[in-house]
């Protein structure tokens, strides 16, 4: 890689270190106190504004995770990088409840390219029989922030406060592969799942100067192994409107992609202390201690499949439309550690993208990518007899950038408005904004004969 865009590179993650450093006021998202907490979309920010149409997407400069067959797609090398801000109202249908909620974190931190450099293709005069693309990178699977605190007068001992908090997250380490014959895409994704999950539970009696206050503690180590199959075959429809111009044809792509539900180990730290803080002095009683106890926990299958179609008006406007829909066969996990009731979670997106004129050299604008998508989610959380819902609107720009050595990369926003839950229980209405940055370069792996 070029000295200047390894300058450039370092920039970059220098600005967005910056971004998470002053980003990271405690989440209070008081649903992610069950099951493994908010489950993070690996949507990056071209699908997360476009309502998460990753079955069928795929791109010559993007990476899409969620579906490895697309890997298989990739011309350029792309290194991704994304981070989020998340800004939340909680209410409740009396109002008694009224709350602001702020996080932002690293989205995600990726790197893909074709195996197989196209320039080679050129140079050397040899064609392959097939597409290959790799993959990997971290990206967060779920995570928990929330602190309740409410007040409870008791008629014999008083004013009693009772204090939740929960902290913590898991992530993805994954490697994936994909290739392409004839229109036909296959690939996998294999994921290492990592991370430590805190939930604290404290009840203090503040009208007695000698009660003990009551602190549970419960911490789970989570490490295992996660399998994602992917499915994309692509169909050029119509006649090509002149000879050598077959890329202006329509494309139709069908999409599919598997995760089977396999075992992971939680390692769990549990505690019950009783303790009293009074004339400088601290009484702390153990009840209970467990150090290392492991347990298994049955992770849940996964499917999605999807349709999209994309065509060029005019040699100038490119335009693709698709859905998606998606299951999860949540009501199926099982741990000692998280005995909350889940059920089958589903989701349904459609989304599009627009760019005026991709080959457009006098109008900037008319290069962007306009994007535009809807969801409507059924939340695996089910809250006495109430399952979740979760739905809104996504919207997002790719712009088309310039970096040292005259490459072209993107920089991609996305913003994605929505409800969470129900006044009946707690209404979250949220914002969540991303931004990522997309270099990509096609000199990696490049065979030079002269120097």
């Amino acid at each position: 890689m070029p000295q200047s865009l390894n300058r450039f590179l370092s920039l970059v993650l220098l600005v967005l270190s910056v971004f998470v450093a002053h980003a990271q006021p405690q989440d209070n998202s008081p649903y992610s106190r069950y099951g493994l907490g908010n489950l993070q979309s690996t949507n990056f920010a071209p699908l997360s504004s476009m309502g998460g149409l990753y079955s069928t997407y795929n791109s010559v400069y993007h990476i899409n995770t969620a579906n490895p067959a697309s890997y298989s797609s990739l011309t350029w090398a792309s290194f991704e990088v994304g981070a989020f801000g998340r800004f939340a109202n909680l209410q409740t249908s009396d109002d008694n409840l009224r709350s602001r909620a702020e996080s932002g974190s690293l989205s995600y931190l990726a790197l893909g390219f074709p195996v197989f450099n196209p320039l080679n293709r050129i140079t050397q005069k040899k064609d392959y029989p097939f597409d290959w693309g790799m993959s990997f990178g971290l990206i967060p699977y779920s995570s928990i922030g929330y602190s309740i605190e409410r007040e409870v007068i008791d008629p014999d001992f008083g004013q009693a406060t009772y204090n939740n908090q929960g902290s913590g997250q898991l992530y993805k380490l994954y490697y994936g592969n994909g290739l392409k014959i004839n229109g036909l895409s296959v690939g996998f994704n294999v994921a290492y799942l990592f991370g430590k999950i805190e939930d604290q539970k404290t009840i203090v009696f503040d009208e007695l100067t000698y009660a003990l206050a009551d602190q549970l503690t419960d911490q789970n180590n989570t490490k295992g192994f996660l399998f994602d199959l992917g499915l994309q075959y692509e169909k050029r429809i119509g006649a090509p409107p002149a000879e050598d111009e077959d890329d202006y044809r329509p494309t139709l792509t069908l999409g599919a992609t598997f995760t089977p539900g396999i075992g992971a180990t939680t390692i769990a730290r549990k505690s019950y202390v009783r303790q009293n803080f009074v004339s400088g002095s601290l009484f702390s009683d153990t009840i209970v201690g467990i150090d290392g106890e492991k347990d298994k926990m049955n992770m849940p299958s996964i499917f999605s499949f999807g349709i999209s179609y994309k065509a060029i008006s005019d040699k100038k406007m490119q335009w693709m439309l698709g859905l998606n829909y998606e299951g999860a066969s949540w009501n199926n996990f099982s741990s000692p550690n998280h005995l909350d009731d889940l059920a089958f979670a589903s989701k349904m997106g459609i989304g599009m993208e627009i760019i005026p004129e991709v080959r457009s050299y006098n109008s900037y604008v008319k290069r962007i990518a306009y994007r535009l998508g809807a969801f409507y989610n059924k939340d695996p959380r089910v809250i006495g007899t109430t399952q979740l819902t979760n739905y809104g609107i996504t919207f997002g720009f790719g712009l088309p950038i310039r970096v040292p050595g005259n490459k072209t990369s993107h920089i991609n926003l996305a913003f994605e408005l929505g409800k969470l839950g129900t006044k009946d229980i707690i209404e979250e209405n949220y914002l969540r904004a991303t931004v990522g940055f997309t270099l990509n370069d096609k000199s990696w792996f490049y065979k030079r004969k002269y120097k």
